[in-house]
């Protein structure tokens, strides 16, 4: 595997990101095998200035990461091909959305690593799994640059609003929590981006209000790979994609009845204060009593 940190994003002087490639990669070995991804993560931070937060909490929360990292790749076919991505178009539709985002929302200067994908269902997907740092995952062989517009925004707002409240048992935290999480970020994408994914389409806000009724005796769990699954992975009553479903439709209530609300603001209202303010709007009632 080929590491190539060959862009700095910046602008007006002042440094956004700095991009990391992973250009020359074979499945299954090593970009796709968790435990060394996870060593090279480790390694990648150690370099990088100020990132002692960052590995310590790598440390600290490995087996977490593996287990993300396993399930991030679970689909993916083995294939021998080689992929070359294009590094100066890439970096040149981040830091277009980077800009964008940034102005909503500043947060600190934030690592980025671009993995090729070999998965054809989606081109693009993203993930951040410690503080200010961003992972990418692009197929370049099918159309990518509106998803990875989309992505970044969305993943950028995860980077922003979970560097305020990280804590040690952040990768621990309850439904409602990470589903206030990923909605915020999927509205926040819409709205930067302009685009709106169809899967938000696919669920009324009555249909969403009756579901959310339904599990709110679990949103104060603690999440979970399994209750996260059978939530987004469509089993028995629920579609796919539940949990980001269900955030999108209060992220979207709480932002709408909001309009003076600046983005920044909304990031610096704690997960699960902002979920209940959302259950509020949306719902028209209190949240449940263990929230």
């Amino acid at each position: 595997m080929k590491r190539d940190k060959s862009k700095i994003i910046q602008i007006k002087g002042v440094e956004l990101a700095d991009v990391y490639y992973v250009t020359d990669c074979i499945y299954p070995a090593p970009a796709y095998n968790p435990e060394l991804r996870l060593k090279w993560l480790y390694d990648l931070l150690s370099k990088a200035p100020n990132s002692l937060p960052r590995r310590k909490l790598v440390l600290e929360h490995s087996g977490a990461i593996l287990n993300l990292y396993k399930y991030i790749f679970s689909n993916e076919k083995a294939t021998t091909r080689r992929r070359l991505m294009d590094k100066n178009e890439i970096a040149k539709q981040i830091k277009k959305t980077f800009i964008k985002c940034k102005f909503e929302i500043p947060t600190r200067k934030t690592v980025i690593v671009v993995y090729p994908r070999f998965e054809k269902k989606k081109p693009v997907t993203g993930s951040v799994l410690v503080s200010n740092t961003l992972e990418l995952f692009i197929n370049t062989t099918k159309p990518w640059k509106r998803d990875l517009e989309d992505v970044v925004a969305h993943e950028y707002f995860h980077v922003a609003y979970q560097g305020n409240f990280r804590t040690k048992d952040f990768f621990n935290p309850v439904v409602a929590e990470v589903m206030i999480d990923e909605g915020m970020a999927a509205y926040f994408s819409e709205k930067v981006v302009g685009y709106k994914e169809k899967k938000y389409e696919q669920m009324s806000s009555s249909r969403a209000k009756k579901l959310l009724k339904e599990i709110q005796h679990i949103l104060h769990f603690k999440n979970n790979k399994k209750m996260v699954t059978e939530l987004n992975a469509g089993y028995g009553a629920y579609p796919e994609n539940t949990l980001h479903i269900l955030g999108y439709h209060l992220a979207k209530a709480f932002v709408d009845d909001m309009p003076d609300m600046s983005w920044e603001a909304i990031a610096q209202i704690r997960p699960r204060t902002l979920f209940r303010l959302s259950w509020m709007v949306l719902m028209g009632n209190d949240p449940p009593e263990k929230l």
